[in-house]
């Protein structure tokens, strides 16, 4: 059963850092990535790019 559980985990996972590559990279049109820049402190007016990629191999963390 943990073994069922862990891989439903892992693939949701894989989604959701798709989904935040997309959100971000669409950061001009999307609210929801505007709102996670400004709380990382950035300033939306100073922003003239913003590249979001999934990052592989053995480098990934957890955030």
């Amino acid at each position: 059963m943990d073994k069922i559980l862990g891989s439903k985990t892992a693939k949701n996972g894989f989604k959701n850092e798709n989904f935040v590559v997309a959100t971000f990279n669409d950061w001009k049109n999307n609210l929801l990535a505007q709102e996670w820049l400004k709380a990382m402190n950035y300033n939306l007016k100073e922003i003239t790019q913003v590249q979001a990629r999934k990052i592989k191999g053995s480098y990934k963390a957890d955030v």
